[in-house]
C-alpha cells in the first residue's frame, strides 16, 4: 500500500501546480456550487479585468447581460446534473472597466474525496480579437461581394489556370455565360483566336504582379459576337505573396466606340465644311468679277446686238457656278438666306410636279398629312434638299420606277437616334422612298461626304447629298437613310415644327433706275472693289472706294454727312466687317449699310443684321440686284 504524501509534499505539489497554472495563457478558475470564484490564475484576472482579491467571491455572471447569464446558468446546471463537462462559446461580458470582451469557456464538475459535488472548475479564453477579425472578414467579404454584384461592368475572377472562380451578374448579362455552369472551368471561345497570343502575354504579366488599366481589345460573347472591351486587371495573392490568380474588369465600350467614330466623322465633316465654305467664299468673289463685268457689258447692249447672247450665256454659267457654291455653303451649313414659316406639303408638291414632268418614266406618289405643321426654314435651301434627293432617286431608277413622297407629324421618340442624339420635341417628317437599285452599307456610310459619288467622271459633283445634309443640320434637323442593294432607298428628313403660320408673300416690282447718292464701297478684294464700283457708277451713284477697313472708318468719320449709303464686305483682314459696322454706327446711328459677302447670311452676317444692319446681298450679284437692294434700303 503506497504511503500517503506528507503535508510538506502536498504543499510542494500545490505550489508546483499553482506555478503551472500561472504560466498558462488561458484563464483557469474554480467556483463553489453557487458559481462564485474561489480561485483564478493571473490570466483569469486579466480576462475579468479584476485583481485576485476582487475576483475571489465574485461571479462570472456579474459581467454578463441577462441572456448570457441564462446561458451560463444552463451550462452549469447541465454539468452539475450530468457530471459531464461542457463548453460555452462566444458569450459577451463587459468588465468593471467597461471593456467589451468575447469569451470562450469550458466547465467541469469538482467533487470531494467522497464524490460529492463541491464546485466547478474550468478554462476561459479571451477570443475577442479572433471573433472581431472573423466579423470584419465577413463584413469585408460581404462588402466586396456587394460591390462586385452591383458593379455595372463585367468582372471575372480566375485562378492561375484561368479557370473561373467567380463572375458577377454584369458578366452574365453582357457575355451570356452563367457562373453555375462554368465555375472552375475555362471559358472556351471567350477570347477570339486572333487575340489569344495577346491574352497569354497579358495573363503572364498579370501573374508576375503587373497590373493593367484601360487596355482596349476584343472579346467574344457566348453567341459568338465580337465586342470591343476595355480591360483592367490585378493579381490577387496569398499571405506569402504568391500569385493565386487574376481579377479582371471588362468594360463594354461599344457605345464609346460608336461615339468616337461619330465624333471623328463630325470633326472631319466640320474641317471639310470649313474648307468648303472658304472655297465657296473665294469662288464667289471670282464669280463677282465675272458677273460684274458681264452686267456692265449687258447694261448698254441691245437684245439684237451680236454679243448680247454671248454675254447672256456667260451670265448663265456664272449662275450655274453660283449654284455650285451654294451647295458648298449648304454643306458648310452657311447657306440659309431667308427663314420663314413654310407649308412643306405645298413646297414638295410644286417641286415634285416639276420633277415628274422631266422624268415621265417615273411614277410619283404623294401621301401628305393634311394636318402637317409648318416649319421655319429657308425656302430655297429646302427646295434644293428635296430636289437633290429626287434627282438622286431618279438616277437610281434609270429604267423607270416609283417614288413615294410622304409627310407626317412625329416626335423625337419616332426618330432613330442610333447615330445621333435627338433633341426632344415635335418634328415634321418628309420621307422619300424610291424603288431603285439601293445601296450597300459601305456606300451608305459615305453618301453625305462631300465629293463622294458613285457616278462616272463628269456625271456629278458629289455635293448634292452632302449639301442637303448640311442644310438640314443648319435647320436643327436630322436625316436618316435606310437602303439595301436591290430594295431601293428611303430618306427620312426631320425638321423642328414651328408655331408660326405660313404666309403668302406677293413680290414687289423692282426697277434699276439711276441713282444720285454717294456710296462708300468697302471690300479688300481688288477685283470685287473695282467691278462693284463701276456697276454702282453706271447706275448713277458717286462711289468712294476703300480696300482697308480702318481706312473706311476714317473716310466715313470725315465725310459721313456726304455719304448716303455703305456697301460693306464682311470678311476682311485687320478688322472684321462686324467691327467696321459697329464703328460706323457709333459715328452715325442712322447710317444705311448693306452687307456683301461670298458667304451667305448665316454666321457673322446674321449677327450684324441682328444688331440693326439694313440688309444683305450675296456675291455674285448683278447690276439689277444691286440697284434693287439699294433702293429697297433707301426706301425709294
Amino acid at each position: 500500500m503506497p504511503e500517503k504524501p506528507t503535508y510538506d509534499e502536498l504543499l510542494k505539489n500545490e505550489e508546483k501546480y499553482r506555478t503551472m497554472l500561472e504560466a498558462v495563457e488561458d484563464g483557469y478558475w474554480e467556483t463553489d456550487l453557487a458559481g462564485n470564484f474561489t480561485f483564478g490564475n493571473s490570466a483569469m484576472c486579466r480576462i475579468a479585468d479584476r485583481t485576485h482579491e476582487e475576483l475571489i467571491g465574485s461571479s462570472p455572471r456579474a459581467d454578463a447581460d441577462k441572456n448570457t447569464s441564462k446561458r451560463m446558468i444552463a451550462v452549469f446546471t447541465r454539468v452539475y446534473e450530468t457530471g459531464q463537462g461542457e463548453k460555452l462559446t462566444d458569450f459577451e461580458l463587459v468588465t468593471p472597466k467597461g471593456v467589451r470582451k468575447i469569451i470562450e469557456m469550458s466547465a467541469s464538475l469538482v467533487r470531494d474525496s467522497l464524490g460529492n459535488p463541491v464546485g466547478f472548475r474550468g478554462v476561459s479564453r479571451d477570443v475577442t480579437e479572433k471573433v472581431m477579425a472573423q466579423e470584419a472578414l465577413r463584413e469585408s467579404e460581404e462588402r466586396y461581394r456587394t460591390v462586385m454584384e452591383s458593379n455595372p461592368d463585367p468582372v471575372v475572377v480566375t485562378n492561375q489556370k484561368r479557370e473561373v472562380l467567380y463572375f458577377n451578374p454584369a458578366f452574365e448579362s453582357v457575355f451570356g455565360w452563367t457562373l453555375t455552369e462554368h465555375k472552375n472551368k475555362i471559358l472556351r471561345g471567350f477570347i477570339p483566336k486572333d487575340k489569344r497570343v495577346e491574352a497569354e502575354t497579358f495573363f503572364s504579366k498579370l501573374l508576375n504582379g503587373e497590373s493593367f488599366s484601360g487596355i482596349e481589345t476584343i472579346r467574344n460573347t457566348q453567341s459568338g459576337e465580337r465586342i470591343p472591351v476595355s480591360i483592367s486587371a490585378a493579381v490577387y495573392k496569398d499571405m506569402s505573396g504568391n500569385a493565386l490568380g487574376g481579377i479582371v474588369t471588362l468594360r463594354d465600350i461599344r457605345e464609346k466606340k460608336r461615339m468616337e467614330a461619330q465624333l471623328m466623322n463630325a470633326q472631319k465633316y466640320e474641317a471639310i465644311g470649313t474648307l468648303a465654305g472658304g472655297i465657296a467664299h473665294d469662288f464667289n468673289n471670282l464669280l463677282m468679277g465675272i458677273q460684274g463685268n458681264v452686267s456692265l457689258a449687258l447694261f448698254d447692249l441691245e437684245a439684237n446686238h451680236p454679243l448680247y447672247e454671248v454675254f447672256k450665256n456667260i451670265e448663265k454659267n456664272v449662275k450655274s457656278g453660283s449654284r455650285l457654291t451654294a451647295q458648298l455653303l449648304g454643306y458648310a451649313r452657311k447657306g440659309k438666306v431667308e427663314v420663314k414659316a413654310l407649308d412643306i406639303n405645298k413646297l414638295i408638291k410644286d417641286i415634285s410636279d416639276t420633277f415628274a414632268r422631266v422624268r415621265k418614266d417615273l411614277v410619283v406618289i404623294h401621301d401628305f398629312s393634311p394636318a402637317l405643321m409648318p416649319v421655319e426654314a429657308d425656302e430655297g435651301q429646302l427646295e434644293q434638299v428635296i430636289l437633290n434627293i429626287l434627282v438622286n432617286a431618279g438616277q437610281a431608277m434609270e429604267n423607270g420606277g416609283k417614288i413615294l413622297l410622304k409627310t407626317a407629324n412625329v416626335t423625337h421618340e419616332d426618330i432613330d437616334d442610333s447615330t445621333f442624339k435627338v433633341k426632344p420635341g415635335k418634328y415634321a417628317m418628309v420621307q422619300v422612298v424610291d424603288s431603285g437599285v439601293g445601296m450597300d452599307e459601305e456606300t451608305r456610310k459615305h453618301i453625305f461626304e462631300p465629293f463622294f459619288t458613285t457616278k462616272e467622271m463628269g456625271q456629278g459633283t458629289g455635293l448634292g447629298l452632302a449639301s442637303s445634309y448640311g442644310i438640314i443640320k443648319s435647320h436643327s434637323g436630322y436625316v436618316t437613310v435606310d437602303s439595301e442593294p436591290g430594295k431601293g432607298s428611303s430618306f427620312n428628313i426631320y425638321l423642328p415644327v414651328s408655331g408660326k403660320k405660313t404666309t403668302e408673300i406677293t413680290p414687289v416690282p423692282k426697277s434699276n433706275l439711276p441713282g444720285k447718292q454717294t456710296i462708300l464701297l468697302v471690300d479688300d478684294e481688288e477685283i470685287v472693289l473695282k467691278v462693284s464700283s463701276k456697276m454702282a457708277e453706271r447706275l448713277g451713284y458717286r462711289v468712294i472706294k476703300a480696300s482697308d477697313p480702318r481706312e473706311a472708318v476714317k473716310i466715313y468719320q470725315d465725310h459721313f454727312n456726304d455719304i448716303h449709303f455703305v456697301i460693306l464686305d464682311i470678311i476682311m483682314p485687320n478688322m472684321s466687317g462686324g467691327d467696321v459696322f459697329d464703328e460706323l454706327r457709333k459715328i452715325n446711328p442712322a447710317a444705311k449699310i448693306l452687307l456683301s459677302s461670298g458667304y451667305s447670311i448665316e454666321g457673322q452676317a446674321r449677327s450684324i443684321l441682328e444688331r440693326g444692319c439694313n440688309g444683305f446681298i450675296q456675291k455674285p450679284f448683278s447690276m439689277v440686284e444691286l440697284s434693287d437692294k439699294i433702293r429697297e434700303i433707301m426706301g425709294e
